[in-house]
């Protein structure tokens, strides 16, 4: 029996919960790393100092954690652009940049599927929710969330992604001028 899922359709409950255990790696969100504690501001973020350069910036969250090992605060930020050649303007321009002594690092961003979307209830948050509320689509890509990727690893991919994209845009580009 299937469930009707906001114009998508969900084979079953089964598949709902597969669905949260998912990370979507959205390719106009990048997620910054690394970020000076004065630095994590979101006008000064948006900024064409900053961030701002690569594109048009339609959110911005800020993120502090404490290191349990050592105590001290975390700060990272997931800033979302207008599209994904703009992200990816953003992850090959400042990822590993030194700004005032600290190395940052810049990937793309990933999140998961709302819960009340894969309940198929209506979402309290609304707008506000940072989940995602349709399915993902044919460009996105799926990581299971329980592989741990080094950062690394997880930069090399993200600059895989960016260098298909360049590859598409220029086949795409060779077709059009002929």
């Amino acid at each position: 029996m299937q469930s009707r899922l906001l114009g998508s359709f969900i084979p079953s409950r089964e598949k709902a919960e597969s669905l949260k255990k998912l990370r979507i790696i959205k390719q106009n969100l990048i997620h910054i790393h690394g970020l000076p504690k004065h630095l994590v501001d979101v006008k000064m973020l948006k900024s064409n100092e900053y961030f701002g350069q690569y594109g048009t910036i339609k959110n911005v969250v800020l993120s502090r954690k404490i290191n349990p090992e050592t105590g001290k605060e975390i700060y990272s930020v997931y800033i979302t652009y207008e599209n994904k050649t703009e992200a990816a303007c953003a992850i090959l321009c400042a990822d590993s940049l030194l700004i005032y002594g600290k190395i940052i690092r810049v990937v793309f961003g990933t999140t998961k599927f709302c819960n009340q979307f894969l309940s198929n209830k209506k979402c309290r948050k609304s707008e506000k929710c940072k989940f995602l509320h349709q399915l993902a689509s044919n460009e996105d890509i799926t990581i299971d969330a329980n592989t741990n990727f080094s950062y690394d690893e997880y930069l090399k991919l993200s600059k895989k992604i960016i260098e298909q994209s360049i590859l598409n845009l220029n086949i795409k580009n060779i077709f059009l001028k002929r």
